[in-house]
This record gives structure tokens, sequence and C-alpha cells, in this order.
């Protein structure tokens, strides 16, 4: 029997990696990676009539309507493409409205969840050097991340029975990556009796 393309979403704290392990896995899997960012500049490239209104949005700084950003996003992650390839979107949905709306119309065969501490996600966005990481805006992001992100990891692990796979992301990046690699294959086929695995810890 032929294997299920993988569709993979890929969560984590601020500094986790997600972009580095997002993409390292893409290739390894030869499956796109999206981010909602870059899904919603496409839109807004395309011309649309719906990208022209998140436009309005994005040039005043505020947050595009969950729906209509999850409306976007299925509209990509549908396409026979991505259905026949597989896809991996980075750390979506990311509230609990969010969540159902997606899980009443898309499925994912796995969740990764990149597990590292807050000091050290706190270490990681400081040597960034990036100008908006300020000690004020990490501490608001991993608090997000602890009230939205996690929260819906976990509806996801108790409500979906998806498989949510834990992997330890404080250690050589390589190595993650390997380690995510081999627990994809594992969770497919067999998972824990709550659907969760901690890897590598």
């Amino acid at each position: 029997m032929p294997l299920t393309p993988p569709k993979i979403i890929l969560y984590g704290i601020p500094g986790s990696g997600k972009d580095t392990h997002g993409n390292e896995l893409s290739q390894l899997l030869g499956i796109p990676h999206f981010s909602i960012g870059q899904i919603l500049r496409d839109e807004i490239a395309s011309g649309s009539e719906i990208g022209q209104y998140i436009k309005e949005f994005h040039d005043t700084g505020t947050l595009v309507p969950g729906t209509t950003t999850t409306e976007i996003l299925l509209k990509r992650l549908q396409t026979s493409e991505l259905q026949r390839s597989g896809y991996i979107i980075n750390g979506y949905p990311r509230t609990e409205e969010d969540f159902r709306y997606f899980f009443a119309h898309e499925t994912p065969t796995h969740v990764l969840h990149l597990l590292i501490s807050d000091e050290l996600a706190r270490t990681r966005m400081m040597k960034r050097g990036r100008e908006d990481d300020t000690p004020e805006l990490i501490n608001k992001r991993i608090e997000r991340y602890h009230t939205r992100e996690r929260v819906v990891c976990e509806l996801i692990r108790t409500t979906t029975g998806v498989p949510v796979i834990e992997v330890d992301s404080s250690g050589i990046p390589s190595v993650v990556t390997r380690t995510m690699m081999e627990c994809l294959p594992y969770a497919g086929i067999a998972g824990s009796r709550d659907h969760t695995e901690t890897v590598a810890r």
C-alpha cells in the first residue's frame, strides 16, 4: 500500500528552529514548506480580490482575520498538486477558532512540536540581532506561544487522533532534523496510546 503523502504541521516556541528544520525537512522529503506570512504575501502579489482585501490589513500593520487567513491557506493546501505531494506548514493553526475551522476541512498526517526551554529561546532570539528582538517583544512572543500555539497542539493531541511528536530542538540542528525524519515513519505506523511521542530528550 502506498504511503499517504506527508501533511505536516510544525510547531515550536520562537527560536526553536521552525524555519531551519522546516526547510531541511522539505528538502529531505521533497515537499514544499510554507509559512502563513509567505502565503499571505503571495496572495497580495497575485492581485486577487482577496489579496487586495488583506493588503489593507498588511499596510496598516493589523492582523488579518483568522477565518480569512485559514481560507487562503486551505485554498493553497487543497490544490491537487499539494494533495498528491504533501506539505509542511509552519505554526498554523494558531488559535482554537483557527484550529476548528482548519480541521473541519483538512487533516494533517503528523504534527511535529519542537521543544526548547523559554531561557534557550530568549538566548537564541537575542543572538539573532534583529531590531524587533528586544527583551519585551521576545517575552511577548514566548507568552503568545504558550497561550496560543501550545494550546492548539494539545487540542490536536487530545481531540483529533493525529500523532503529535515532540522533538527536543536544543541540540545540533543536523541531529534534530535527522531525529524528525526518523520519527515520522514510526508515528505514521504506530504511535503511543495517547498519540504523543517524545524523542531525543
